[in-house]
């Protein structure tokens, strides 16, 4: 195989796949990233066993063939070069530079097949996005065999969710969307790689184990959870005797309080405490933080407690400046909402 390419182009390519490229100790081959010749162009391919990514580069082709190079030294090196760059098989060069790679043949690398699929959809690759990003915190130190491992992907009736939870704290998020109805499970992985990778247009294709992703100029596959996701509606409740309006910004500031004043070695870094009495909320974090805020609430008082870190990743995902609190009592979920957003937080009972 021998190519010229823009030093750019393929410096992006190579970001795009890198990502997923593992230090494999068993399988080394998947250490590298397959280098293959097409027409005017050369598709890269990085994977780790459980997600995969295809991405083209356009050159000029010298000599077609196929090569697997190691990703994250092949990219550094680039990153290095100023100029367009040749490579010759496992020779990089550029200018009077010229460095050699140790390599391994293309036709050890796992091969990349399309699916064959049992649904397919299209979707707006900002909808998948905002759906991942407003839930995967609440996926993050979740067990990987457990069965909310992942962010739940289902498809009602045109209508898309997506909900991540990790048994404290509820992330819901909904949208419409012309496709047929379907259940998955996205793992934790491939949501980070689809926030990295997705951008506009994209096509969705599921069979019973296998999810693929075409989007701008590239293809990510991936195995699913295989787990059943719980039934969470029945776990919303609905009848809550207090509601109430509450400036984000100054739930936020008080959460960035409670961050700076916790020991961040502790494994439990305390709790925020939320008192409400007539017009006005007190809060509270260990005996290093006291304040009052005047607010317009007239019912029975309440104390509550939650983890600092889950209230203020899910408040983070309200874009409204406002709040609309939704609660029952100081053992009951907390519910706060916007047209298209659900969080719902559990309080601790720690003492």
């Amino acid at each position: 195989m021998k190519i010229k390419v823009k030093k750019i182009d393929l410096q992006e390519a190579l970001k795009r796949v890198s990502g997923v490229a593992s230090n494999n100790k068993v399988q080394n081959v998947l250490n590298n990233v397959l280098i293959e010749c097409s027409e005017n162009s050369i598709k890269i391919l990085g994977g780790n066993g459980n997600i995969s990514i295809l991405t083209e580069c356009p050159c000029k082709i010298i000599e077609s063939g196929s090569i697997t190079l190691p990703c994250q030294k092949l990219l550094s090196i680039i990153e290095t070069l100023k100029d367009d760059v040749s490579i010759d098989n496992n020779i990089i060069s550029e200018g009077k530079v010229k460095i050699e790679l140790d390599f391994i043949d293309g036709n050890a690398y796992p091969k990349f097949n399309t699916i064959k699929s049992v649904c397919n959809f299209s979707i707006d690759g900002d909808i998948l996005r905002k759906g991942i990003s407003k839930t995967i915190d609440n996926i993050d130190n979740v067990n990987s065999n457990s069965n909310i491992a992942g962010i739940s992907l289902q498809i009602n009736d045109n209508i898309i969710e997506f909900y991540g939870t990790n048994g404290n704290s509820l992330s819901f998020y909904k949208s419409e969307v012309e496709a047929d109805n379907v259940k998955i499970i996205l793992p934790a992985f491939l949501a980070k790689e689809i926030l990295k990778s997705v951008n506009g247009f994209t096509e969705v294709s599921i069979n019973n184990s296998t999810i693929e992703i075409k989007t701008d100029n590239i293809i990510i596959q991936s195995s699913l959870n295989d787990n059943i996701f719980p039934e969470i509606k029945p776990l919303i409740p609905t009848n809550h005797e207090k509601i109430l309006k509450l400036n984000k910004q100054i739930l936020i500031d008080s959460v960035n309080r409670c961050a700076i004043l916790a020991d961040i070695s502790a494994k439990i870094k305390g709790d925020i405490e939320l008192n409400f009495t007539k017009n006005n909320l007190n809060i509270k974090y260990q005996d290093k933080l006291n304040e009052d805020i005047e607010i317009e609430y007239s019912c029975e008082n309440l104390n509550i407690k939650f983890n600092f870190e889950l209230l203020g990743k899910g408040i983070k995902n309200i874009e409204h400046k406002e709040l609309n609190l939704k609660m029952k009592g100081s053992l009951n979920p907390v519910l706060i909402e916007e047209h298209d957003f659900m969080f719902m937080i559990m309080p601790v009972m720690r003492r």
